[in-house]
């Protein structure tokens, strides 16, 4: 049995705003306002994680025109590893307690740090080409179906 996503955990600097964009004078990546929109008005919970700093996390988001209340939780993950995405399992179990790992989405760009931990502890995982703010790679996530 398929559950429906409650928890979307996003990586953010690759996935939802331009890779290296130091100014964070590119846009977002397209169609992410809408997804966040959307998903925000079905329920669900998005949270972002992100090795970077929490408090340059959230600045990079605002100056990137994408609204850091859109967020429920900002998880700060550890550099140059694949992230540790059981913390936000156990964040969020204490809130959902019949929460279960196939009702948490992780969206993110690199496969070693965010795709595979996330499937390995039983977590759905979008995988899209990493943004560095040029046409080639924005592909428009509005068209993404969360399951």
């Amino acid at each position: 049995m398929i559950r429906r996503t409650k928890i979307i955990a996003w990586d953010v600097y690759g996935t939802m705003i331009a890779a290296e964009d130091p100014d964070n004078e590119l846009p977002p990546r397209k169609g992410l306002i809408e997804v966040l929109e959307r998903t925000k008005g079905e329920g669900i919970i998005s949270c972002t994680c992100s090795d970077g700093n929490t408090v340059v996390v959230r600045c990079d988001l605002e100056s990137s025109r994408v609204n850091p209340e859109y967020f429920d939780h900002f998880f700060e993950m550890e550099k140059g590893i694949p992230k540790n995405l059981g913390v936000i399992w156990a964040h969020y179990k204490q809130r959902i307690p019949d929460l279960e790992g196939d009702q948490i989405l992780v969206i993110g760009d690199r496969l070693d740090r965010d795709i595979y931990p996330a499937q390995s502890l039983g977590f759905r995982a979008i995988h899209f080409q990493e943004y560095f703010g040029s046409n080639d790679n924005n592909i428009d996530i509005s068209k993404m179906e969360i399951p």
